[in-house]
């Protein structure tokens, strides 16, 4: 079994990063302990709306997010391979995943699951649900609130299978 190192890295899709400055929780990326963030360039530039963009470079001049490229050996053969399958963000950010030891975060289905696992072994995907659920296990959120947030991304189309946070805890 691996051990888990006292700061996990997570590799961040536009997905997740998306999700969270809609409801304005991008902050979480610098609150939650035992955790750092960051984005492959790929994935940074399918974050294309104004304010998105801007609440992004927020994100990276205070430090709570890092780019980081995909520079070392063999990272950027499996992106090409997974580029076959996957979109530019995706297929970038599960490559540096896979060639750094790191997680990643990302609320794509499908066959970016299966690769995911294939890559990067067993619940090594998280994603939106997962990082407000180790904020209210961490203090920074309440349920309540965490609900209030489910609801907001639920009006923006990202559907959730259970009712409450409730259910998770």
């Amino acid at each position: 079994m691996r051990r888990r190192p006292a700061v996990e890295t997570v590799v961040c899709d536009a997905c997740v990063l998306i999700n969270l400055i809609m409801v304005r929780r991008l902050s979480l990326l610098n609150r939650l302990k035992g955790l750092r963030f960051v984005v492959a360039p790929e994935a940074r530039a399918e974050v294309t709306r104004s304010r998105q963009i801007k609440e992004l470079e927020k994100a990276f001049s205070k430090r709570w997010l890092r780019e980081v490229p995909l520079i070392r050996e063999g990272e950027a053969e499996l992106k090409a391979r997974l580029s076959r399958d996957l979109d530019e963000g995706e297929s970038a950010s599960l490559a540096l995943a896979s060639g750094r030891g790191w997680m990643l975060a990302s609320d794509e289905a499908g066959i970016l699951v299966s690769m995911s696992e294939k890559e990067l072994g067993k619940d090594r995907q998280i994603g939106t649900v997962w990082l407000l659920r180790e904020a209210i296990h961490q203090g920074l959120l309440g349920v309540e609130e965490a609900d209030s947030i489910k609801a907001e991304l639920e009006r923006c189309q990202f559907a959730m299978t259970f009712r409450s946070f409730s259910e998770l805890i």
